[in-house]
């Protein structure tokens, strides 16, 4: 996993948890390395252990934690440098959420190790869509929620997510139902 991703989860949590409840996270869960860099490689185990150890001393249920990582994911990538690419990649969720492996393979271009996971959709209304997602890393699938909601609310509406499938309970890849639609104020 790139350092990106860890340095969005430890700015999630100092931010929302304060800065002391960051640094036992991280002494407890990767004390061999000092700081993270965005563009370096790091293990996946340490990515995971991260969240499930800041799970352990926040008190906050596993899925929730990854739920609201997701979210702050994509506010953290447009302010990360990679804004534009978000933006351009669609208008509206469904366009979006289609061109999500396109837009892997350009940040690929920067990231040559990157092992990102697939996104795809299926069934796709005017008010809803199912949104398929396969990685090979375990661990980090409920995210998606989180980031399909801030996906949204980048475009300025809003969106529900259901998961209807799911690896780990014996689907071969994550299904979720999402709903969207309805414009946000202000």
């Amino acid at each position: 996993m790139y350092g990106m991703v860890n340095l969005a989860i430890q700015e999630f949590i100092s931010q929302r948890f304060g800065d002391p409840v960051w640094q036992d996270i991280k002494k407890r869960a990767a004390p061999d390395i000092s700081h993270f860099l965005t563009m370096e490689q790091y293990p996946d185990d340490v990515t995971v252990g991260m969240v499930n150890v800041a799970a352990e001393i926040t008190g906050e249920k596993l899925p929730s934690l990854l739920d609201a990582i997701g979210e702050f994911w994509v506010e953290f990538a447009l302010r990360s440098g990679y804004g534009e690419l978000l933006r351009i990649i669609g208008t509206t969720l469904p366009e979006t959420l289609s061109n999500l492996d396109n837009m892997h393979t350009r940040v690929g271009l920067s990231f040559p190790d990157l092992k990102p996971p697939s996104f795809w959709c299926t069934e796709v209304t005017d008010h809803s869509l199912i949104l398929h997602y396969q990685s090979e890393r375990e661990g980090l699938g409920q995210m998606v929620p989180g980031t399909v909601r801030g996906l949204a609310a980048m475009l300025n509406t809003t969106a529900s997510v259901q998961q209807i499938a799911d690896r780990e309970d014996g689907a071969d890849h994550n299904r979720y139902l999402v709903t969207f639609g309805t414009e946000r104020e202000g």
